[in-house]
C-alpha cells in the first residue's frame, strides 16, 4: 500500500502492535545487515515523535522491541548462517503481475531459506503455515525471478517472535 497507493497511517494513528511490528522488522533488518540496531531505529523514533507520538509510547515500544530482539539474537547466536538478502523486493512479470518483499534470505548448513518474520502473541497452528498465502507467493516469486540470490531456495522458515511476556 505504501509504495502504490501512499496509504500510510499517521504515526499517532498506528495501533501499538503494528508499530511494534514495524520497529521489530527494521531492527531485524539492521541486525542481519550487521548494522547497529539502535542507530537504525533512531530515524523512525525521531519521525514518530515529530509526528505526534508521545515520548512514553515510543519508550514503551523500544523497550518491548528490545526484549523481543534480544530473545531473537540469543536464540540464533549459536547458529551459523549467512545473510543473502534482507527486505528483498522481487517483481515478476512484464507488467508486475507479482510483487513481494522477502524479509530475509539466509543460508545455513541445510540450504538457502526464505525466512518470514512474524511478531505475534499467538503462534498459529502448522496447518496455517502450510497455506500462508503471503509466504507462498514469496516462494513462487523467488523461483520465477531468475535472481541469482534467490536461486536454489530449499524452503520457507517461519520465524515467530512472541510478543507475550516470557514465563519466569
Amino acid at each position: 500500500y505504501h509504495q502504490n497507493e501512499h496509504l500510510v497511517l499517521a504515526p499517532r494513528g498506528q495501533k501499538h502492535a503494528v508499530r511494534r511490528g514495524i520497529f521489530g522488522h527494521a531492527g531485524l533488518e539492521a541486525y542481519h545487515k550487521g548494522e547497529n540496531i539502535l542507530e537504525a531505529l533512531r530515524p523512525m523514533v525521531e519521525w514518530s515523535l515529530a509526528n505526534g507520538v508521545e515520548r512514553d509510547v515510543m519508550d514503551q515500544t523500544l523497550k518491548e522491541v528490545g526484549v523481543i530482539l534480544q530473545g531473537y539474537i540469543d536464540y540464533w547466536k549459536n547458529e551459523r548462517f549467512e545473510t543473502i538478502a534482507t527486505e528483498r523486493r522481487v517483481v515478476v512479470g512484464e507488467h508486475h503481475e507479482l510483487q513481494v518483499t522477502i524479509d530475509w534470505v539466509m543460508k545455513n548448513r541445510l540450504g538457502k531459506w526464505i525466512v518470514e518474520h512474524k511478531s505475534t502473541s499467538d503462534i498459529p497452528p502448522a496447518s496455517w503455515r502450510g497455506i500462508d498465502p503471503q509466504t507462498a507467493l514469496q516462494l513462487a516469486a523467488a523461483r520465477a525471478s531468475g535472481d541469482e540470490d534467490l536461486k536454489d531456495i530449499a524452503g520457507i522458515l517461519f520465524n515467530y517472535l512472541s510478543t507475550q511476556n516470557p514465563p519466569i
